[in-house]
């Protein structure tokens, strides 16, 4: 049977919440757990550039369990951040490079996802909210003075956003759907995320950071900024990477892949291409040209 990477994705948000992922129309219904995994899988679930553009924060799914890694975009160099046994995924830099912020639960399917700040050496890892229910997708704001992420702490799926050192906490927006992905504009002021509806079509969306002047742009989901903040890229039909222009627009394909984000000089994309159970990691031009595949060990 068809797997359906971006269903993956979803039921790993679901599973966050100890919530079974549905039916959607057109794809299955019900996504491999990990542990169910074959045994040479290695799959890249995300990635996230250093804000030196020197690294790639991975999350890799190996022997039924979820880890973090960074590799070096140049070099191939990797090293593990965490290694078990629970399930450590959607990884984000700080703005100094100096620590990351992740997704992690207990290595049980209904187990609640929380929110864990640490250095990269594994030190003062700390739960960002201990009344966490099913925490996800955590996006370190260029400042710093945020992290944004996906919560069912309301009910559903909506995006809230904290301080790092836990406090702060506040619901950015309210509409209909369930809200997943959020990532901030370079410059702090806006969200771009993707919401979910029941009749599996997915949205990407754009609002200010106070949640206030949501707008759709196109259907696709797994959306990041350019550098400069004028554009989109998104996953869509096709197991293909689109931009589209912040104000909306006319939608261009770019390359193959479903999880893609622009490197913070903007001369360069790391793309993540395959289906489960396995993907690759490629660097490619803007363009989606010249590409090349990071070994991930």
């Amino acid at each position: 049977m068809h797997r359906s990477w971006r269903d993956l994705s979803l039921a790993l948000a679901l599973c966050a919440s100890g919530v079974a992922a549905p039916a959607r129309a057109a794809e299955p219904a019900a996504i491999p757990a990990p542990a169910a995994a074959p045994a040479d899988t290695v799959f890249v679930q995300s990635l996230a550039w250093s804000p030196d553009g020197r690294r790639l924060l991975l999350s890799v799914l190996e022997r039924g369990v979820y880890r973090l890694e960074w590799v070096g975009v140049d070099d191939s160099m990797s090293v593990a951040l965490t290694q078990g046994p629970g399930w450590d995924l959607w990884g984000s830099w700080s703005p100094d490079g100096e620590r990351v912020v992740f997704q992690s639960s207990p290595h049980k399917r209904d187990a609640p996802a929380r929110l864990e700040v640490m250095r990269l050496d594994g030190s003062e890892r700390t739960t960002l909210a201990p009344d966490s229910v099913a925490d996800s997708a955590p996006d370190w704001s260029r400042d710093g003075s945020e992290i944004a992420f996906s919560s069912a702490r309301a009910g559903g799926r909506r995006i809230f956003a904290v301080r790092p050192d836990g406090s702060g906490l506040r619901r950015v927006g309210a509409g209909s759907g369930r809200e997943f992905n959020p990532v901030w504009s370079p410059d702090g002021r806006q969200l771009v995320f993707y919401r979910s509806y029941a009749s599996g079509r997915d949205t990407v969306c754009v609002m200010n950071a106070d949640g206030s002047g949501v707008r759709p742009l196109a259907a696709g989901f797994f959306p990041g900024w350019s550098p400069d903040g004028k554009r989109i890229l998104f996953a869509g039909e096709g197991r293909r990477l689109y931009t589209v222009p912040v104000n909306g627009g006319r939608v261009r394909p770019v390359t193959g892949g479903f999880f893609g984000r622009w490197s913070p000089d903007g001369r360069r994309l790391a793309v993540i291409r395959g289906n489960w159970p396995r993907s690759e990691v490629w660097i490619v031009k803007p363009d989606g040209s010249a590409g090349r595949r990071l070994a991930i060990r």
